[in-house]
């Protein structure tokens, strides 16, 4: 993925939060998904999520109960990022209503997997607040990443990508 559309990424995740007023850190996941127009689910034969159509809006099903664990927060999000990106919804009618495909499922490493996660750590880590906070928790040049995911509410692997993506740390 090159540098433009992990941009545009970055941009269409902070004009879904501006215009649906999310506030980060994300307190509630299933809040958040409500407040889109969805619902979460729980289904046992789901190995991580997956998202589907319903009507006008969309639901989002989890393998695991807690919608609010670290995993479950990054796949919902993640999951958001299908929506948006890849089905048009809210931002592209005739794509939302033309898309034949109405089950994305997390799983794989194709080039929408890479755009949905990519979305899911921009959503949950605005690089702004991100770069602001690693600011005011470094310690000289230390990057405290376990501070950084606990604030985000994610797990210490997608807080250490994200500062890579951001260029705070190197690869």
């Amino acid at each position: 993925m090159d540098i433009q559309m992990r941009q545009e990424i970055d941009q269409l995740a902070d004009t879904i939060r501006e215009v649906y007023d999310i506030s980060v850190p994300i307190q509630d996941m299933n809040e958040v998904v409500q407040t889109l127009g969805g619902t979460i689910n729980f289904d046992l034969k789901v190995v991580d999520g997956k998202i589907q159509k319903n009507g006008k809006g969309f639901n989002v099903f989890l393998g695991s109960q807690d919608s609010n664990s670290l995993r479950n927060r990054f796949t919902i999000a993640h999951e958001l990022g299908h929506l948006f990106l890849h089905m048009g919804y809210k931002i592209d009618l005739q794509r939302w209503e033309s898309v034949n495909r109405e089950v994305y499922n997390r799983l794989g490493f194709s080039a929408e997997e890479s755009q949905a996660n990519e979305f899911a750590a921009a959503f949950l880590m605005p690089a702004e607040q991100f770069l602001e906070q690693a600011r005011n928790t470094s310690k000289d040049t230390i990057i405290d990443i376990p501070l950084l995911a606990e604030y985000f509410h994610v797990s210490q692997l997608a807080a250490i990508n994200r500062a890579k993506y951001l260029r705070l740390i190197s690869w």
